[in-house]
């Protein structure tokens, strides 16, 4: 019986104050204004679209945007909940992400109905450049504040992580890329991130461990 008393004793007095996590709330604020931050500050670098201002004036361009954003902010929220142990339980807002994402691609299947498709020979396209920049910093920081907490879904914190990058660094090169063929945008502005996030599912296990 002292043995245990004395080991009880003992573990008590290893223990160190832990700091606890910032809210989720606070926490995807944070993710969300940062990761933008960062694909702005790039977008404003490699130059906007020379006919950027021409584009804010329409309602569909800004509605699209507007759109990603949502996706991408709903993503990140997701990811601030995974970081904690089984998402505490906020099992429903993992669902919003998934459902914006649904109407998305309806939207984008719509716009293949409505307008074609049309693929050139895949080149290098200085879009592949611009989205390994941008979506760089959102997937590096999504994954530092991930490693911060203690997920234990690795894999669907990597797909919400994926989203929520991928959003923030389509809705960048759309700023920077004058293109608005269908094709290109899937090819050169959608399909890196899909690489990316395929890739980060393979490692999830390994990368969000604790």
């Amino acid at each position: 019986m002292n043995d245990i008393n004395d080991l009880i004793s003992k573990l008590e007095d290893d223990l160190t104050p832990v700091k606890p996590m910032v809210s989720p709330v606070l926490r995807s604020v944070i993710w969300f204004f940062s990761g933008l931050f960062s694909v702005l500050f790039v977008a404003s670098i490699a130059g906007f679209r020379m006919d950027l201002h021409q584009k804010l004036m329409e309602t569909v361009f800004v509605g699209e945007l507007v759109f990603i954003l949502i996706l991408s902010a709903s993503a990140i929220y997701s990811s601030a909940w995974l970081s904690i142990p089984e998402g505490a339980g906020k099992k429903h807002v993992l669902y919003v992400p998934y459902i914006i994402l649904f109407i998305a691609l309806c939207i984008l299947g719509n716009d293949f109905l409505s307008h074609g498709i049309s693929l050139d020979n895949f080149v290098f396209h200085t879009c592949i450049i611009d989205a390994i920049l941008m979506g760089m910093v959102p997937v590096l920081l999504m994954i530092w504040m991930m490693k911060q907490g203690a997920p234990t879904a690795p894999i669907m914190g990597a797909t919400m992580n994926m989203i929520a990058a991928g959003g923030i660094g389509y809705m960048g090169l759309r700023l920077t890329c004058g293109s608005d063929d269908v094709g290109h945008m899937c090819v050169y502005h959608i399909l890196p991130f899909i690489f990316v996030g395929l890739l980060l599912g393979l490692i999830a296990r390994r990368l969000y461990h604790w």
